[in-house]
């Protein structure tokens, strides 16, 4: 019936009605039903106005930590489906990805304009009423748009606001919109929650005002606007995006920003309840509210070489490599997320860089397996836990498939059906046979989901499985374990291995080849001991599993630092970083890595972790072997060579997963054998050269060589195996003319290294190598490995040779150029675009290697000629060519290319259609045409209404033809002729064009180009000094110096620092050995003679020298060892020490005997220390402890250090050594009270 009231004019009256109604449809998103209430307004009988409103019956409630829709648990999940030219196209995308819930923003957020897809808010929201679209819907406060202004500067606004430092009208006028946009919007049933405000909390008021009072006071604020809209729409939950629930937990759901860290603690965090997760120190999730993860992990924002963790080196090449590790990526957040049932909600901000694959977790019903490891043990029953979901509001049984395939045969199958509530999972565990096999097998684990007779889930999981491990023909007694807790034994045993038991270094019998260390039996003194090296440098091989307290220090022969244990975040989180459950392969032709590939190395059962207390690589004297941590940047397997023995230390989690996990165990044996098989082979190196930086960067990366005056006598002498010549024109005419020289020295092997090639020698260099190449300036363009590794190559990353700028290509992500001057020139590969010379502007956009996702200004896009085109760009090629393949990658920033063309020579052309997709797409050119032009015309393009009448070009290439004998001689170690290898029977001819400059924008592209180097000369055994380091322990004879005649003071009482009751009164005198070196301690028991070498200083007793100069040695050494500790006035900071600060307190001056001198700087905290210590004194990275002891009141200790010193001119003579102070100096009184010559023994390891 008509309700009938009365309004005095000029005023306003609320009517309420109600009805009863028994037995609504419900609004559902697969169901979306919809009313529309007529309401007409009635005077005197005659229709005044009549308004229609559109609502569906829905009740989307918060239960516990869930969201429920009309009664069933309803999770959501999201993504940016993209940009698309109608609504229509775009509910398509969404429907075709399976997305749950959409995000409404604001001008800002949104873009910059209120209208979505070309609709204004209100049609937009009746398009997801009747389209089943959820939505969170934002309201207008932005702070990515309201920058930093948000305190009161007003002294008379303050005063009038009680002092208050909000502002608080702003406060008011937000509050007042989000309740009339509560008021206006609250009849669309597609609105699931309201979201009051993006990132103010989260990035504007913490970053201003921290945790300061008025930072609560905006809390406070934010919690009244909820409640004002809580207030006007009671049947919605309400949010802010960002900031959580406030830190009071004010609010009725926690929101959250950025979650996801993607650091080594996925794939298993994702599967947590991660409640600081996005927090930034102040939110926490209390688990009593649902949680809604308004945007988490930004891809685009990150920069693509941190994707290198899940997806290999392959990431270095930039964004668009990054396609299968943003895919994997996405499959392991969202599986992660519905199988905790932690979060309610969450949307990835991410698109589709992953491609179709990351969509596979996203379908309702679905079924996901808990592991990641899939590499199977042979006839083994393996363990896989399933959980079934289903994420509709149906109830049918569904039944569970799962079928094992090897070869495309069916070797085991299953079916079983399970009744899984509407909202809920159910969970399994499943016992799969393995079937026996003999060699690496692949295979696949087909999962489907059947409901009502229909598939709705289809999943496939590639698996290797791994034959039994075998180690045979091992001699009796070559193999020593030494092997604490007994892991390794067991399993050695269980293989029947034969092997002699150890139970401490000292122990190791010298008849042993290989000693293999167990997991943990190291302790953190003996983890700093020369004694494993020692052994090793005699012959012999040594593999050390993973440790709690792995070698370090003057343990190791080689530039390596352990890896730190944490990290912090950007926003100040403590993330680990040292273990981890992804590695990767680095060197797959090494005999320890045999029959492995890199999936081996993602997460291993039981508990995925692969990898714990990971080195950083390796700088000198060392190759890392499987690659980890951030940006691989750290090594969990490295091999040392050791005088004539080796050291393999694996930080992989082997001892923990021996007869367990199948990849730990064939490791083992491997490792075992390429131990035992190890032979040291050097090749010398001669360089002919007067390149200073070139001579520089083989001096830095410790290579041993001698140095000729011309190249043709290097390579005809027969000393060197290795020749190293510096490509000018000179040289290069030199060795041309030499070619029955060059013939010889390929012929026994030899390798010629030519650095630094340019257009004037190019002439020469054709007929050294016996190729016409052309040659160019290297520019900015993408540096790869080619599909084939070069094994010169062995050892180095994509991370090592992709080397940036440090110049940002967008302000609002990480991504940066590459840089431009990693080499000099190139010279042509089979690709000969590069080379050519253009009419178009941008031509070296559309050759330089990247493409669209790696950022537009790195391609290019133009307008298509109004007139209908075609489109052309000439290309003159530097000689005539034969044409044999095109390769066009297009842009799709706006309109896609159907069709291009090429002419050659302006005539003879070709057509081809291109597939609106926009991948490069390769077309043969058959027949081959010969050309010294080419013109590539864009014919014709799909038009998009919404988008500008542009095209693009992301990259091309022009291969031309190559015969079979220039592939055959012709062997690119990277994508472009940087660095080629041609090979010449038993030799090679190696063009190395790296640029060395005394001075890097981004000072690590210095050690890299040095890293790139070292590795080729390494793979071409080279010798290094650095693995020639003395060892103490090894086959040394040491001479211990009498230096007292330069003593200046005592070490006891009478002299030290001043204090009785501390000195090193009780340090042994005489001839004593500490940390396996002889040192000669100074004492006359029968007059008073100064003992040791103290300078002068503050507080020091008597009037010391602040240098003593002419410390006699008088004889070559290979080292020198330096007994010393010091007083330690102002020790390092906290600060100096996370900054690696290097504070040279002192330093020894070499005096040679030619008049030559070198300086060698002693730093705080690295190569000294307080004499004096409060606790127990511990070895130092550049210093071993050498002698310690307690004093007599319980609570101090004394501390002397033995720092090693590699001469560099071991053949000469040294004459003195001073000991000065350092550019530090007034931080501390150094002394030394010993000094120790060291040289190898004739005949010994090192000979």
């Amino acid at each position: 019936e008509p309700v009938r009231f009365e309004v005095d004019p000029g005023s306003a009256r609320v009517i309420q009605l109600s009805e009863d109604w028994a037995d609504p449809e419900l609004w559902w998103p697969n169901s979306p039903h919809l009313y529309r209430l007529r309401t007409t307004l009635m005077v005197d009988g005659r229709a005044m106005d009549v308004a229609e409103t559109t609502f569906g019956f829905r009740e989307w409630q918060s239960m516990g930590t869930k969201f429920v829709l009309n009664g069933v648990v309803w999770h959501m999940w999201a993504d940016l489906v993209g940009t698309h030219s109608s609504p229509e196209s775009w509910l398509e995308a969404y429907r075709a990805t399976n997305q749950r819930m959409m995000r409404l923003m604001i001008v800002g957020q949104g873009g910059h304009t209120t209208r979505w897809q070309g609709l204004e808010p209100r049609e937009a929201l009746d398009f997801f009423d009747r389209n089943g679209v959820v939505v969170r819907r934002n309201t207008t406060l932005d702070g990515e748009r309201i920058g930093y202004n948000f305190s009161e500067s007003d002294e008379e606004t303050r005063r009038k606001q009680g002092g208050s430092e909000l502002k608080l009208a702003l406060m008011e006028n937000w509050r007042s919109q989000c309740v009339a946009q509560a008021k206006g919007e609250r009849n669309h049933p597609s609105i699931q929650i309201w979201t009051i405000e993006n990132e103010f909390a989260y990035i504007n008021l913490i970053n201003l005002l921290g945790n300061s009072p008025n930072m609560d006071a905006y809390e406070e604020e934010i919690t009244r606007t909820h409640d004002a809209v809580r207030a006007v729409d009671p049947t919605r939950p309400v949010m802010i995006d960002g900031g959580g629930a406030t830190k009071t937990n004010t609010l009725s759901v926690h929101g959250d920003h950025y979650v996801a860290t993607l650091d080594s603690r996925y794939p298993d965090l994702a599967y947590e309840a991660f409640t600081e997760g996005g927090g930034r120190g102040r939110w926490k999730w209390d688990m009593q509210r649902p949680r809604f993860l308004g945007e988490d992990w930004f891809a685009t924002g990150i920069n693509p070489a941190d994707y290198a963790m899940w997806g290999g080196e392959v990431a270095f090449q930039g964004k668009a490599a990054t396609r299968d590790a943003i895919a994997l990526i996405y499959r392991m957040l969202n599986e992660g997320y519905r199988w905790g049932g932690y979060f309610a909600a969450w949307q990835f901000w991410t698109g589709s860089e992953g491609g179709e694959a990351q969509w596979g977790a996203n379908h309702p019903r679905a079924v996901f397996c808990r592991q990641w490891d899939w590499t199977f043990p042979s006839d083994r029953e393996v363990v896989r836990t399933f959980g079934i979901f289903n994420d509709t509001r149906f109830a049918e049984p569904i039944t569970f498939q799962r079928q094992l395939l090897i070869d495309g045969r069916e070797v085991y199958s299953k079916e079983s059906t399970q009744q899984v509530a509407p909202g809920t999972a159910f969970k399994l565990d499943d016992r799969i046979p393995m079937p026996a096999v003999t060699d690496r097998t692949a295979g696949e684990l087909r999962l489907t989901l059947v409901v009502d007779g229909e598939s709705v889930f289809e999943d496939v999981k590639p698996l290797a499985i791994l034959p039994p491990p075998v180690l045979e023909g091992i001699d009796a007694g070559a193999l020593a374990v030494w092997d604490p807790k007994g892991a390794a034994a067991e399993f050695l045993e269980a293989l029947g291995v034969s092997f002699v038991r150890v139970e401490s270094i000292e122990g190791i019998p010298g008849s042993a080849k290989l000693l293999l260390v167990g997991a943990d039996a190291l302790s953190e003194e003996a983890s700093t001991s020369t004694q494993l090296a020692a052994f090793a440098s005699k012959g012999h091989s040594v593999v050390v599993l993973d440790q709690d307290h792995p070698l370090k220090y003057q343990a190791l022969p080689a530039e390596m630092e352990l890896a730190p244990r944490t990290d912090e975040n950007d926003f100040g989180t403590e993330i680990p970083t040292s273990a981890g459950k992804t590695a990767f392969i680095e060197d797959a032709s090494h005999p320890a890595l045999q029959g492995l590939k890199n999936a081996d190395f993602f997460t291993w059962g039981p508990d995925h972790q692969v990898f714990r207390n990971a080195y950083r690589k390796p700088t000198r004297g060392a190759k890392s072997l499987v690659q980890c941590g951030p940006r691989l940047g750290f090594s969990a397997l490295v091999e040392v060579p050791v005088g004539e023995g080796l050291m393999l230390l694996s930080q992989l989690d082997i001892g923990a997963k021996l007869g367990v996990n199948p990849v730990a165990d064939q490791l083992l044996v491997q490792l075992i054998r390429t131990g035992l098989e190890y032979e040291r082979v050097l090749a010398p190196v001669a360089v002919v050269s007067e390149d200073a930086e070139l001579l520089t960067a083989l001096d830095a990366i410790g290579l041993k060589y001698f140095t000729a005056d011309d190249p043709l006598e290097a390579i005809s002498g027969g000393a060197a195996a290795i020749v190293i010549v510096s490509a000018q024109p000179a040289n290069l005419a030199g060795l041309a003319e030499g070619a029955e020289e060059l013939s010889r020295f390929w012929a026994r092997g030899g390798n010629l290294l030519l650095c630094g090639l340019t257009p004037e020698g190019l002439a020469a260099y054709n007929r050294i190598v016996g190729v016409e190449h052309h040659i160019r300036p290297f520019g900015r363009e993408r540096v790869t490995f080619p599909a084939v590794r070069d094994p010169l190559t062995a050892g180095l990353t994509t991370g090592d040779v992709v080397m940036l700028s440090g110049e940002r290509i967008f302000g609002w992500t990480a991504d940066e150029y590459v840089a431009a001057d990693v080499f000099t020139y190139i010279v042509d590969l089979d690709d000969i675009a590069p080379f050519a010379r253009s009419d178009f502007g941008n031509f070296g956009n559309i050759v330089n290697g990247f493409v669209g996702s790696d950022g537009w200004p790195l391609i290019i896009d133009f307008e298509f000629p109004r007139d209908g085109g075609p489109f052309e760009i000439r290309m003159e090629l530097p000689s005539e060519q034969v044409v044999t393949e095109y390769v066009h990658d297009m842009s799709l920033n706006y309109n896609p290319t159907t069709r291009i063309g090429l002419l050659f020579d302006g005539g003879d052309g070709v057509e081809f259609e291109l597939d609106a997709a926009g991948d490069a797409e390769s077309f043969a050119i058959a027949p081959p045409r010969r050309a010294r032009q080419v013109t590539l015309q864009l014919l014709d393009y799909r038009a998009d209404p919404g988008r500008r009448p542009l095209v693009g070009i992301d990259n091309i290439e022009l291969k031309v033809q190559r015969s079979d004998a220039w592939r055959e001689r012709v062997r690119p170690m990277l994508n472009l002729g940087g660095l080629v290898r041609y090979r010449f029977g038993a030799g090679n001819a190696i063009l190395c064009n790296l640029n060395f400059q005394e001075r890097e924008a981004v000072p690590i592209n210095k050690t890299k180009k040095r890293t790139i180097l070292a590795a080729i000369l390494r793979n071409l055994n080279a010798e290094f000094q650095g693995e020639r380091t003395v060892i103490p322990g090894g086959d040394l004879e040491y001479t211990p110096l009498d230096i007292h005649t330069k003593a200046t003071t005592y070490k006891d009482e009478r002299g030290w620092f001043g204090d009785g009751r501390f000195s090193f009164k009780s340090l042994p005198a005489g001839v004593h050995e500490f940390q396996d070196v002889e040192y000669w301690i100074y004492e006359m028991p029968t007059s008073p003679v100064p003992q040791v070498l103290m300078l002068g200083g503050r507080d020091v007793p008597g009037d010391l020298p602040e240098a003593i100069e002419g410390i006699p040695v008088g004889m070559e050494a290979d080292a020198l060892f330096f007994l010393h500790t010091a007083r330690i006035d102002r020790p390092m900071s906290e600060r100096e020490r996370e900054e690696g600060a290097k504070i040279e307190l002192c330093k020894y001056v070499i005096h040679y005997a030619d008049g030559e001198r070198v300086e060698v700087p002693v730093y705080l905290g690295l190569d000294v220390d307080s004499w004096l210590q409060a606790s127990a004194p511990r070895a130092l990275p550049g210093a071993q402890l050498a002698w310690t002891q307690a004093y007599p009141d319980g609570e101090h200790h004394a501390a002397l250090y033995a720092m090693q010193w590699n001469n560099p001119r071991p053949e000469g003579e040294i004459e003195s050594v001073d000991l000065v102070y350092g550019a530090d100096g007034g931080r501390g009184v150094p002394v030394l009270v010993g000094l120790t010559a060291v040289g190898r023994m004739e005949g010994g390891g090192e000979e």
